[in-house]
Formats: C-alpha cells, structure tokens, sequence
C-alpha cells in the first residue's frame, strides 16, 4: 500500500514513466480492514476509481495530502467509507470544497496536506482523534499503522487495507517509514493522503502519507515513504474546520511552530520565519541527507526562502524534464544548454570568463562548482604584483592568478592557450588546473613551469561531482 511521490503522485498507470527522485505512495503485504470507518477512498466521479486515500476528522471534513487535490475540482471528486471501491457498499459523498495548505509546494511536496469540505456531513462516525503534542525521539523506535487504498503487490487497488511500517527518521515536520523486506510491507499508489495511526493507540491519527522515494529498484513502491506529522499542523486543521478552541498558543507550547522564531505576539505561528538557505545550501543541505531519508529532505526545503525555492523548484524541474536521459559525463552540457538559467542561479554563477572582461571592479571571475564561474569579491592586485596565496580574499584581480614564477607569488594572466597571452608572452608550461576538461595555466614571458599556489584553482562552495549532482536530480 505503500507509493512515492512525484507529480503523477496518485497516478493509476503504474507503467507510467517516473522521472523524479520521489513518487506517490500504497500497501504492501498489507491486511485487508473495515476498520476504521473513518479512513475512507477518493473517487472520480466520472469512474467511480479510488485515486487517493483520506479520512473524515469531523462530521464535515475529510484530511488528505494536497497533492491529491491539487489540479482537480470538488466537482470531480468524491469521498466514500466503502473498504471495496469495486463492491461500492456505501453511497459516496460529493465535495463542496477544497482548501489545500497554503504553503503546499507541488514539486518538493512540502505542506502537503489538504482539507475537503462534504456537501453533507457524514453523522454517525466514530472520528479519530489528531495528536497535537509533539512525537518525541523514542518514536523512532515504532511501527505505527498506516491504512490505505493503494496498489497491492499484485498491482490491485481500491480495497482498505492496514499495515505496520517502521520509522526510520523523525523530521520538522514529516517523519519517514521505510518498506519491510522480512514483512513485506510499504506504501504505493493510491495510498497518498491516508493515515497512518500511533502503533499503541489505533484511534490516535498522527500522520498522513504524503511521498514515496523509491530505491532505485524495478518496484517504484518499495523504498522509503515520507509523512505529514498532523501535530505540526494541527492549528491549521482546527482554523480551517471551524475548531479554533482547540487551537495552541505558541506562547504556551513552543513545539507549536517549526522554531522558535515563527511564534508570533498572538500566539499564533508564522513558519516562514523559519526559512533561511538559498538554492545552493538547500541542494547542499539534501546531498547531506541519507538517499532513503525523506524528513531530513523535507527539513531542508521546508526551511528554503520563498525565493530559493522557486529556483530550486525549477532547477530540478528542469533537469528532471530535459536531462533525464543524459550520461554523467554528459550532465553539465546538458544543463548549460537547456536549464542554464535556474542552473546558473541556483549556484549563483555569473557565467564569467576565467580569463578576465566580465567581472566589476574589485571582483575576479574564479571556477565553481559543477564547472560553473562566478564573479567573487577579490585584492585589486594587478599583472606583476607580489600576492599573498594564503590570503582569505582572492589575492589577484579579474583575470588574473596568483602563481609562483621564479619563485615569487606575483599575479598572472590566465590562459588557455597562447592566443590569451600578450606579445612576447606565452602560456606557460604546467597545468595549474582544468575548466571544463580543459588544462589552464598563466602567461609568461619565457616557459618556466607552473606551481600551483592553492588560491583560486576551486571554489570553496563544495563538490564539482557530476555523480552527486545526478544523484539529486534523478
């Protein structure tokens, strides 16, 4: 029952093409369940076809995650308790409306998670209770139940079913379960927006299944599955459903919040006050996460600036859609060619020449990560000049390097060949370093060899591996 998330999250083809690190999540090695009858199935309404999976919490609304609803219309949708789509034993329920989290992001599937609004209210029903105090690190050591109508492992779908999954991480806002090779258990297709229940207390909802990260087997559900933790947004809930009593006062209950910082003078949580990286850190901050580690990826985008996620959104969205297919060592040209803006800004690279012309005064064009150049603050130390190699700042001008000749650090042009290099000059012998497969070293008026000083050869951002950025990517 378990699934991953991408896009085509609640997809039903399960041969449709999954081109995205995450997927849509359903159960595996699951249990058949009527219980409990609050967990019920989205349907189209043209079909009557489960899709997602979500759960009445008070007489008038149902949760779910927001990718569920995203891009559809209440019209379209309904909402039934029946535990076999197929046999359709309960009448389903049309939608009056949806309200998604406003901060629902449809590409890093943060906030993922939705309310819809029942034309009329379902009586009768026991409803789960939503924890509310903050799950604690010895909730690591469980196995909570998730509930789903999701693929089983003979690809069928639209039957309620029940399976134990155990966390392997605890997030800000998410946790992460991880597929059961000895239970053969996990989430898959259509079991998005399910609960998923405290291991010793069945009617204690304490999240919703949001994504899947597959493991990079044949089976695209058998991986790890992120989940909504429903106590980080547990005031949203109670606001929107017409329960502000039951809403926290931050000033009360910090765990109320994301941090510290976002709790507001009335009490109230304003999360964007958590947000602090740009692109770059973010993508800095995932390649630090475990490959099967959703919530620590979660953590990262959800504390991204509005701006670096837009950038960063659209750089993964655009490798994903363009350079999917590309080799390792193909990567780069790939991205220059056809995402070389999001690429570009996401890294901040200026696309400026080694070798000097595109840099302002009191700023030298040096080599970055993943072959890409960047204008960076540097000593206004012409052609000629003593430089310090050691120095914090780079010691050389724009187009210049600081190289031993002679055995004095002085700044030379950079070149690539001996048409970089004025009359009388040539490029000297000896690789300082390579750009882009190329070996560049400095101009000289004889051919002495080159030794490399330490400053400037790579940019302290971090790793240039292509490997490591794919990995991300895909």
């Amino acid at each position: 029952m378990v699934c991953a998330t991408t896009s085509a999250a609640c997809n039903s083809d399960p041969d449709s093409p999954l081109v995205s690190k995450t997927k849509s999540a359903q159960l595996y090695g699951a249990t058949e369940t009527n219980t409990p009858l609050a967990v019920g199935a989205l349907l189209r309404a043209d079909t009557f076809a489960s899709f997602c999976t979500a759960t009445l919490i008070s007489p008038e609304w149902v949760i779910t995650a927001a990718h569920c609803l995203d891009q559809k219309v209440p019209d379209n949708v309904l909402f039934t308790f029946s535990s076999d789509v197929s046999a359709m034993d309960a009448m389903p329920y049309h939608i009056e409306t949806f309200v998604l989290h406003p901060d629902y992001r449809n590409t890093t599937f943060i906030n993922d998670v939705a309310l819809a609004q029942l034309t009329t209210p379902a009586n009768d029903v026991t409803l789960p209770r939503i924890r509310i105090s903050p799950l604690e690190s010895g909730f690591k050591e469980t196995t909570p139940a998730y509930i789903g109508y999701g693929y089983d492992e003979n690809r069928i779908s639209g039957v309620k079913r029940a399976a134990n999954i155990p966390v392997l991480s605890l997030g800000i806002a998410t946790f992460t379960g991880v597929y059961s090779a000895s239970d053969n258990t996990g989430a898959c297709f259509g079991d998005s927006g399910g609960p998923v229940f405290d291991e010793s207390d069945e009617d204690l909802m304490i999240g919703i299944i949001s994504n899947i990260l597959a493991d990079g087997g044949d089976d695209p559900c058998i991986g790890s599955y992120n989940v909504t933790r429903v106590d980080r947004y547990s005031n949203w809930i109670f606001k929107t459903t017409g329960e502000s009593l039951k809403m926290r006062d931050c000033r009360e209950d910090a765990s109320v919040c994301f941090c510290d910082a976002a709790c507001d003078d009335d009490g109230a949580c304003d999360n964007n006050k958590c947000t602090h990286m740009t692109c770059d850190e973010t993508y800095d901050c995932i390649a630090d996460c475990a490959a099967d580690d959703g919530a620590c990826m979660n953590d990262c985008h959800i504390q991204t600036t509005a701006d670096g996620l837009i950038t960063f959104e659209g750089f993964l969205n655009c490798g994903n859609t363009k350079c999917v297919s590309s080799e390792t060592d193909e990567l780069f040209d790939c991205l220059f060619g056809n995402c070389h803006d999001s690429f570009h800004s996401c890294f901040n690279a200026s696309d400026c020449a080694l070798t000097g012309g595109d840099c302002a005064p009191g700023s030298s064009c040096r080599p970055g990560r993943y072959t890409l150049t960047s204008c960076v603050p540097s000593r206004r130390n012409f052609m000629g000049d003593s430089c310090n190699p050691s120095d914090d700042t780079f010691p050389c001008a724009d187009g210049l390097y600081c190289a031993v000749i002679d055995s004095a650090s002085v700044c030379a042009r950079i070149c690539f060949s001996d048409d970089d290099c004025d009359d009388g000059q040539s490029c000297m012998d000896g690789e300082i370093s390579k750009f882009r497969g190329e070996s560049y070293s400095v101009c000289t008026q004889s051919h002495p060899r080159a030794q490399t000083t330490g400053c400037g050869v790579t940019s302290p951002l971090g790793s240039q591996s292509a490997s490591l950025l794919k990995l991300l990517l895909f």
